[in-house]
């Protein structure tokens, strides 16, 4: 009996296959609408800078960082003070920074009160081990040139190009010195989920090579803007992130300081990302897929003995296709309901459609399942009534 039901239900698949050849490509005729994706890069980067590289024989023993928000979290203001004790005197370059993207904003540093020139970092300044001496520690060679690197392991650190970098020099005596420094930062916006989230970033992660840590106090003023703001830092130990926070630490908090902005969004907005595309695909299919069994009832009630039905192989396309368009659609949808601040970039969403033959294989056979059953039952029901007819 099973023998005979997989013949029945292998000669229908192959001729369901054949029919496909005609019907494929009008079913995929309907999707070029729905072929839509955004591959540009999901970072726009920002403005950046770090905690200094320093000199071998340069300790950094406590640093303040104020930061100051604007009103529509576009830029923030930097200032921060590194309390520094030389070793010896005569340091030249004491402090080297990575500092990028900061698209010509004025960089203001003092050193002891006295304002300094800051300078670019020459890329020869690397080989030279005389101007550099003393920051071999935070030099690695990748291929055949020396570059900065911002981790201690290879595997998981940064590279550091030295156009990125900044510098300054002057010539310190031994003791303890103030440098403080001044900036201007953009927004970082990052669209890698449904919401872009928009973000502010200082490095911390030079402090690894220092010698020693001493103490670090962060301070955010947000007092100036009405949009939530959040950090990596954690709870404040004072204030509150709606005015002004102040944190302080006696060792590495994170590797990178971030500030961030998510907008808010509607509880439907909400909703629809917790559900998904797929999900709200699988939910429209789903009642489709339950008319369809209806359907295929009906026809069965109609037409026992039909050796082919349109029903199942039609239907089961038009269900199949439904799912498709509903889950590669409701990515735009969900972009809708979110509105201006929606990322709006997922990727070769369309590209689900190559699945499309092996998910209608498998409705398919579900689906005969349930017109074989059908099929059997009104059969009976048919000979049956014919028999007490006679």
């Amino acid at each position: 009996m099973l023998f005979s039901f997989y013949k029945h239900c292998n000669s229908r698949i192959i001729a369901i296959l054949a029919e496909m050849k005609r019907l494929l490509p009008a079913i995929f005729s309907f999707f070029p609408i729905l072929l839509y994706a955004n591959m540009a890069e999901p970072v726009n980067r920002g403005s950046v800078w770090s905690r200094p590289f320093t000199h071998e024989y340069v300790d950094i023993t406590h640093e303040e960082i104020l930061v100051t928000i604007d009103s529509i979290f576009k830029h923030a203001k930097f200032d921060i003070k590194y309390h520094l004790k030389a070793q010896k005197k005569g340091i030249r370059i004491p402090l080297i920074f990575y500092a990028a993207r900061l698209n010509d904003t004025p960089i203001e540093i003092k050193v002891d009160g006295e304002l300094v020139s800051v300078k670019d970092l020459p890329e020869y300044y690397l080989s030279d081990s005389l101007i550099l001496h003393g920051f071999d520690h935070i030099m690695d060679t990748l291929g055949q040139r020396k570059m900065i690197h911002l981790a201690k392991s290879p595997s998981s650190g940064i590279y550091v190009r030295t156009n990125e970098c900044k510098y300054f020099e002057t010539d310190i005596d031994k003791g303890e010195h103030l440098i403080e420094i001044s900036y201007t930062a953009d927004q970082w916006i990052d669209f890698t989920d449904w919401v872009t989230l928009y973000q502010f970033q200082y490095m911390l992660s030079p402090a690894q090579y220092w010698r020693s840590f001493g103490t670090l106090d962060i301070t955010l003023d947000a007092s100036k803007t009405n949009l939530p703001v959040n950090t990596n830092l954690g709870t404040p130990h004072e204030g509150d992130l709606k005015n002004i926070a102040r944190w302080h630490f006696n060792k590495l908090p994170v590797e990178t300081l971030e500030i961030n902005h998510s907008p808010e969004v509607s509880r439907s907005a909400r909703f629809l990302i917790n559900i998904g595309p797929f999900g709200i695909g699988l939910i429209i299919a789903l009642l489709f897929s339950i008319l369809h069994v209806f359907m295929l009832r009906s026809h069965r009630q109609k037409s026992p003995d039909a050796r082919f039905s349109a029903t199942l192989i039609f239907g089961s396309l038009v269900v199949v296709a439904v799912f498709f368009y509903v889950w590669i659609n409701a990515h735009l949808w969900i972009d809708n309901v979110i509105g201006e601040h929606a990322s709006s970039h997922h990727g070769y969403v369309f590209l689900v459609v190559i699945f499309f033959p092996i998910v209608y294989l498998f409705y398919l056979f579900v689906m005969m399942v349930f017109d074989g059953f059908f099929k059997s039952h009104f059969t009976k029901a048919h000979f049956k009534s014919f028999y007490n007819k006679s």
